[in-house]
Formats: C-alpha cells, sequence, structure tokens
C-alpha cells in the first residue's frame, strides 16, 4: 500500500500537461489500474484530463465508475 501510495504521488506530480499519456492505462484489463488512473487524473488537476476521466465513469466496473465521478468532482472543483 505505501509502495502504491508513493507511486501514485510520483504520478501525480506528472499529470499536468500529460494527461493523454494515461489513455492506454485507463483501458488496462485490470480495474484496480483504471481506478488508480482515474484518482492519479484527478488528483493531478489537469482540466484536459476530463474527457479521459468522463469515459472512465461509464466503466464497467463499479469501483473505477465511482473513482472516475470522484476525479471529475475534483476536476470541475466540486471536491476537496
Amino acid at each position: 500500500v505505501v509502495v502504491q501510495q508513493r507511486l501514485n504521488r510520483n504520478h501525480i506530480e506528472i499529470v499536468p500537461g500529460r494527461s493523454t499519456s494515461f489513455s492506454r492505462p485507463a483501458q488496462d484489463p485490470d480495474a484496480r489500474l483504471r481506478a488508480d488512473v482515474a484518482e492519479i487524473l484527478g488528483l493531478g488537476g489537469d482540466a484536459a484530463a476530463l474527457p479521459l476521466v468522463e469515459s472512465l465513469m461509464k466503466d464497467r466496473d463499479p469501483q473505477v465508475a465511482l473513482a472516475a465521478q470522484r476525479a471529475a468532482a475534483r476536476l470541475r472543483g466540486r471536491w476537496p
């Protein structure tokens, strides 16, 4: 868990201006990875990531969709 948190923190720092580089992992078969992508994009604060996050809101896995909803709210300034 600590390694995952550190990894996520490092990804958050590189998101601004690079959200399109998360397109491939956002389609990964692993639902946990897709949920992590949504979280990272939301915490990254780059509004350009919103289209990718919105596509994840329609994910077949409910945890991914929920993570994407939270991320979208953050990107829209409606979530802390």
